[in-house]
């Protein structure tokens, strides 16, 4: 530090007069510098000729050039790619592959050091063709939804570009999103052009760059079956069971409509005239709109009649009651009296003989044979007619 401090005076005015002397040399003698300019557009000339016989430049040609130019440094020191113009003429050109002169035009004073001379050009025949546009499928439909049906409008589209991009093309796609699918659609879709790797394919002109995509779409549901049964079979008889040969069913339509459908009624089934168990075809009660997904499926229900029986008790005349004896005397000659109830076996099985007492009242019998049939109570309460069928009669003789 202390060597810069001494003089620093006269150091500080050298450095002065260095620059001084420097800038006024290079302001004088001006030396010639080269550039590096790149990425200068290459201008296609007379390309109407091209497109007069349906000719093309193959989007893979050259499109841009690097050069080096030299010049004194003053002229060449603001000159950028934007003051070049590189020009190639495609006059008279015809499909193939051709090598064509690069022209170059540089502002006064500067020179070409390093540059191509020329290119290589591939002109294509222009083709125009026609091909079917499909649908891609992206993602996963919701569970339970259905696509019905698809149609594009228009179906055909006319594709057209060079012979070399066109024998590429694989495919004619609009895309669809399944994930986002509920519902019914109908949208414009802009088409894309794929190789037969699914690679997208750009420089391709289409007769309409959008198509109307329209989706039917509907939802599949399991829903349970409900028999629909009406009607009353004769008393002697009950429906003890009926049973489906499938208890659910799925069933396919409107997402509105299934959504809310928790059962399917089936048509009426009408049991008053069976005697006997059965197995009858039934049909389902659908909803408008509303379709199975399996129509060919045969659906029966299998309905269990249940009949009536006999319980016979013997009641020892031990047993019987005699109402309003008053001061008669009476003999009665059987030993026990017969009793018979009808009914469905589950009920008969929970009578037994306790249960049942017998009654005759004999208040108003004068001296001499009767014949009485006795009154039958079960638990009390008096067994009526749908429940006994018969009880026999006793003879009592009053004396």
């Amino acid at each position: 530090m202390d060597v810069l401090k001494k003089n620093w005076k006269i150091k500080l005015l050298s450095l002065a007069i260095a620059i001084f002397l420097w800038s006024y040399i290079m302001s004088t003698t001006n030396p010639t510098v080269n550039v590096r300019l790149t990425n200068i557009p290459i201008i296609y000339e007379n390309t109407e000729y091209l497109a007069d016989n349906d000719l093309m430049v193959s989007p893979k040609t050259k499109k841009t050039v690097d050069i080096t130019v030299s010049g004194q440094r003053s002229r060449i020191v603001n000159v950028t790619p934007q003051h070049v113009r590189v020009t190639a003429d495609f006059q008279s050109l015809d499909e193939g592959i051709h090598t064509v002169n690069l022209k170059y035009s540089l502002p006064e004073g500067v020179v070409l050091e390093d540059f191509e001379k020329d290119m290589t050009v591939t002109i294509d025949k222009v083709i125009n063709k026609e091909m079917q546009v499909e649908v891609y499928s992206i993602g996963e439909l919701e569970e339970g939804i259905v696509i019905q049906s698809t149609s594009i409008n228009p179906e055909k589209v006319s594709v057209k570009g060079s012979r070399s991009l066109i024998d590429q093309v694989d495919k004619l796609l609009v895309d669809l999103d399944l994930n986002s699918l509920t519902n019914s659609i109908s949208v414009n879709r802009k088409i894309r052009a794929v190789d037969s790797k699914g690679q997208d394919l750009p420089g391709l002109t289409f007769g309409q760059e959008f198509v109307n995509l329209s989706v039917q779409v509907e939802m599949q549901k399991e829903v349970e079956i409900e028999p629909k049964i009406i009607g009353q079979v004769d008393n002697d008889y009950r429906l003890s069971d009926a049973n489906l040969n499938r208890n659910t069913v799925f069933v396919q339509g409107p997402a509105d409509v299934i959504k809310g459908l928790t059962k399917i009624q089936t048509h009426e089934i009408n049991i008053s005239s069976l005697t006997t168990s059965q197995t009858l075809p039934v049909k389902l009660d659908l909803l408008p709109n509303v379709r199975l997904v399996n129509p060919d499926f045969k659906y029966t229900i299998d309905l269990v009649l249940q009949e009536k029986a006999d319980k016979r008790f013997d009641i020892p005349v031990s047993k019987l009651k005699i109402e309003n004896p008053t001061s008669k005397e009476f003999e009665i000659e059987e030993k026990a009296i017969n009793v018979v109830l009808k009914d469905f076996s589950d009920e008969l099985e929970q009578i037994e003989e306790g249960q049942i007492e017998l009654r005759i009242d004999i208040s108003e019998l004068n001296s001499g044979e009767h014949v009485i049939k006795p009154v039958v109570l079960i638990d009390g309460i008096v067994a009526e007619g749908n429940l006994l069928k018969e009880v026999s009669d006793i003879k009592i003789v009053i004396k």
